[in-house]
């Protein structure tokens, strides 16, 4: 936080008996004005012309919004506020905000409260936000500036509390978010971990995907601040990283490259860095080609469901991905990843293919996640599950599926 000292008058006190100087500061005018700005530097060093780089955005203590948000749309609700081009008046000066050129914010004479920044990245670039108050005759009173960096879809946030008369007149506060999201996958012969036998690709709640397409060859990094590699650890396996994952629904596809079974595990943390115990999927069989698709729910605590009849339910799917399968030719089995809810009661679990009873084939348990590959008999035949179990409010309900399986 600088203080504007440049008018501020020295008076030296002689005499044997005094020492030390007074300072007499500036008299400061209201009505004050805030300025937030942001000027943009591409990795390179160059400048990047505004409005381009990142969207800036201003939110008062009513939720009333100035500036361009994440999808580049403009707004104007704060009275006395407005949006546009800027450029640092001074990128050499000793102290203080470097970059060139950007876009700002003008607040006239705002209401004391509390503001929130939001810096929403457009591009892979280096940011220097300053905010300024100034006086009715332009006078710079107090000066905060912070240095960053962004890229495209990320999002950050500063708290800005304000009271014009005040010394300093507000502060600056980057909010924060410790918030990850990790995702492993290890491939499994017997009990031991093996290579890897399957690539992961997570559908944030966007539509943006991170990850590897092993059919195509297709590497996903469209989530913002994310990662996918073979992990860390002594034994090949795929990970998933993402940094301040958004709130909200994903969808993880575990594509099969291999024979064999494959461990999932998620690790989740909340804003203040607070983790939640591990989800875990084990021992799920899984062939080259074939992809099991689960949801995530990314909450306090995550939640975990198959694609398929996912939400608050007693049974969900992570495949087949329809109540109608049609097996590919030459295919005379199908595998069935149940996931079963929290509240189910395992001992009323009654499965029936074509009439005849499968249940044995199923070892229901709340919360787990099941494999199981049945054989198909040539035609169209149907598969009941129910099973019954208790809502969020306590009460007793009975689910029941029925997927129609056809072979050729």
């Amino acid at each position: 936080m600088l203080a504007d000292v440049a008018a501020a008058q020295v008076i030296l006190r002689p005499g044997a008996n005094q020492s030390g100087v007074t300072t007499i500061e500036p008299t400061f005018e209201p009505p004050y004005r805030l300025t937030v700005s942001v000027y943009v530097t591409a990795q390179d060093g160059t400048p990047v012309p505004a409005p381009l780089g990142a969207n800036l955005l201003v939110i008062d203590g009513q939720g009333r919004r100035t500036g361009m948000d994440e999808t580049s749309k403009l707004h104007s609700e704060i009275p006395g506020a407005r949006w546009g081009p800027a450029t640092n008046p001074q990128p050499n000066a000793p102290v203080g905000p470097r970059g060139l050129s950007g876009t700002a914010i003008t607040l006239d004479d705002p209401a004391d409260g509390r503001y929130v920044v939001e810096i929403a990245g457009a591009d892979r670039v280096h940011l220097d936000l300053a905010v300024a108050q100034w006086d009715r005759g332009g006078r710079r009173r107090w000066l905060h500036f912070t240095r960053a960096s962004t890229e495209p879809g990320a999002i950050d946030r500063w708290e800005l509390p304000y009271t014009a008369a005040a010394r300093p007149a507000f502060d600056l506060k980057e909010q924060r978010d410790d918030s990850y999201l990790s995702i492993r996958a290890y491939g499994r012969v017997g009990v031991s971990a093996d290579k890897a036998t399957a690539e992961l690709v997570l559908t944030d709640p966007r539509g943006r995907r991170l990850g590897r397409e092993p059919k195509s060859r297709l590497d996903y990094k469209e989530i913002p601040r994310a990662n996918y590699d073979s992990g860390t650890g002594d034994i090949e396996g795929r990970e998933l990283e993402v940094m301040r994952p958004a709130a909200g629904r994903y969808a993880l596809d575990v594509i099969g490259t291999a024979v064999g079974r494959y461990d999932v595990s998620v690790y989740a943390t909340d804003r203040g860095g607070q983790s939640a115990p591990p989800l875990e999927i084990t021992g799920v069989p899984t062939r080259t080609g074939e992809t099991h698709r689960y949801i995530l729910q990314y909450a306090a605590p995550p939640r975990i469901s198959g694609a398929f009849g996912y939400g608050d339910r007693l049974l969900s799917y992570a495949a087949p991905a329809a109540a109608r399968t049609e097996l590919a030719p030459a295919e005379t089995a199908v595998t069935i990843v149940i996931v079963y809810g929290a509240t189910i009661a395992p001992e009323t679990f009654r499965a029936t293919l074509a009439g005849r009873d499968v249940s044995a084939r199923f070892k229901p348990a709340p919360g787990r996640v099941e494999a199981v590959r049945l054989s198909i008999a040539a035609g169209s035949s149907t598969l009941v599950l129910s099973i019954r179990g208790a809502t969020a409010e306590g009460r007793t309900i009975v689910h029941t599926d029925q997927l129609e399986l056809v072979r050729p």
